[in-house]
């Protein structure tokens, strides 16, 4: 069917028509294409005004010589058969100013009355020019973007709202010598040491399911050495709508092979340094004890009390070095569990009787019974330990500890301790089970120590097959708790 407008329409009609329409409207007539009608839509994006009605089209617009427009027009005029433009490039002047303006629009051929003759062009167009706009500046935001992830000495790498990998920066595809983008699941196997597979792929879904952050450390295929692999450091964080939808993942995987070298030789140092220093502190400690003995029997007390604090200063130093010796094992994968039935209240007792032995403050316990658990006794005592003398260390200004037991919904058992010191900032409390963390700041030579109780607490539990958190306000206290299964036996 023919797309015509027949020229019989009633004035009224048709000026009603053009004037209201939501869209620019013109219809162009005879050969020289005099402008008979422009709606005030058409007038504005013309950057016109009511004068040029009754105009030729090129004395109105003089700037539409030799741009495709006029010969658009006179192709319609000519075949009848209609054009559709689409983000079509004209130029106009507008304001003084020539222009570059897109549009989108329809040339129709217009019939005299008994349809035998063409006489006009009707057009109906859009002005698209902040739409083509926009997308150019997309596209050269996206280009430059490129340009910088491609610059950068680290893997960046994008994944849709299902972790679907769309996009890989230069520098992946200059260590692992791949073309195109592979599925998560194909390049996980293609590069990932076969040791860290299962675990990568076990935090990634966890990732996706809680919508939370991913990082983990694995083993890279070095593509330039056979049977090589290189430590790195791989991240990603999950971009979210106002919903709280995952729209976008953005990843990392940085290359840390040169510091996991440098830390296993720090560990072997002080695997070996530690190891070396257990035996003259052993020998330390009983001529201190010797010492004070014989000091006291001779009723030397001054001289007997200053061989009491050097004994007591090697029990210190044995613990950091106990400690350093722990951090080794963890690292080296060596630390076992001696898992047994023991009674849990029996235990929080002693570790309280005993602490309250060395400290002038106040641990109050309030207890419900849980009787005999499964799992390694010495090193749970190691952590309530820890939680205990750093509730103590924290707190100078305090004189209260509070101790907490009791056993949840889930049959596991709970075990906190609760002191009213200084409190831990928010942004920090994520990071207090790190290796080596301290407080920093302000206190960070006021609070003595490596670092290293709450890591190790934190690897005792995790193996224990608990986990291990802390709740705090800064300058009113922190409350660091565990829970285990009472009966764990894997």
């Amino acid at each position: 069917m023919k797309n015509f407008i027949k020229s019989n329409i009633s004035q009224d009609s048709l000026s009603l028509l053009f004037v209201q329409a939501p869209v620019a409207l013109s219809m162009l007539m005879g050969d020289e294409f005099v402008i008979q009608v422009a709606n005030p839509q058409m007038l504005e994006i013309l950057g016109k005004n009511i004068e040029i009605i009754g105009k030729k089209l090129i004395a109105a617009l003089p700037e539409l010589e030799g741009q495709p427009f006029i010969e658009i027009l006179t192709n319609v005029k000519k075949t009848g058969e209609t054009y559709k433009g689409y983000h079509q490039l004209t130029k106009l002047i507008r304001n003084g100013k020539e222009e570059e303006c897109f549009f989108d629009s329809t040339f129709a051929p217009i019939y005299n009355e008994d349809e035998t003759e063409i006489i006009g062009v009707s057009i109906v167009a859009i002005e698209s020019t902040e739409q083509v706009l926009t997308k150019q500046r997309i596209k050269e935001n996206e280009q430059r973007y490129k340009n910088l992830a491609d610059s950068l000495p680290i893997i960046i790498w994008t994944a849709d709202k299902n972790g679907n990998i769309d996009y890989y920066n230069q520098k992946w595809y200059d260590y692992t010598g791949f073309e195109g983008i592979d599925s998560r699941e194909s390049a996980t196997h293609k590069i990932l040491h076969p040791d860290d597979v299962k675990r990568a792929m076990h935090i990634w879904k966890t990732s996706q399911q809680n919508k939370s952050a991913y990082e983990i450390e694995y083993q890279f295929k070095d593509n330039k050495t056979e049977d090589s692999y290189k430590w790195f450091l791989g991240r990603a964080v999950p971009i979210k709508d106002p919903n709280d939808n995952i729209i976008q993942w953005i990843g990392t995987c940085t290359d840390i092979d040169e510091f996991k070298q440098f830390q296993q030789q720090k560990d072997n140092f002080l695997g070996i340094a530690s190891h070396e220093l257990k035996t003259p502190l052993t020998s330390l400690k009983l001529y201190s004890q010797f010492l004070e003995k014989n000091l006291r029997k001779q009723d030397d007390n001054k001289n007997a009390d200053v061989a009491m604090k050097m004994d007591e200063q090697v029990n210190k130093l044995t613990s950091l070095v106990n400690d350093l010796l722990d951090v080794t094992k963890i690292q080296n994968g060596k630390i076992l569990l001696n898992r047994n039935e023991f009674d849990f209240d029996e235990l929080v007792n002693e570790v309280i009787a005993e602490q309250q032995m060395s400290t002038s403050h106040r641990i109050y316990l309030e207890n419900e019974r849980i009787g005999n658990i499964y799992g390694d006794k010495n090193r749970i005592s190691q952590v309530m330990t820890n939680l205990i003398s750093n509730a103590i260390k924290y707190s100078p200004d305090s004189d209260n500890i509070q101790i907490t037991t009791k056993l949840t919904e889930e049959d596991c058992v709970h075990f906190s301790v609760r002191d009213f010191g200084i409190g831990i900032p928010e942004d920090k409390q994520d990071r207090v089970f790190e290796q080596y963390y301290r407080v920093s700041g302000s206190k960070e030579h006021t609070f003595p120590g490596l670092g290293l109780g709450l890591y190790i607490s934190s690897e005792i539990i995790k193996r224990s097959g608990g986990r291990i958190f802390v709740n705090s306000v800064e300058g009113k206290g922190s409350d660091f708790c565990f829970e285990i299964p009472k009966n764990y036996n894997h």
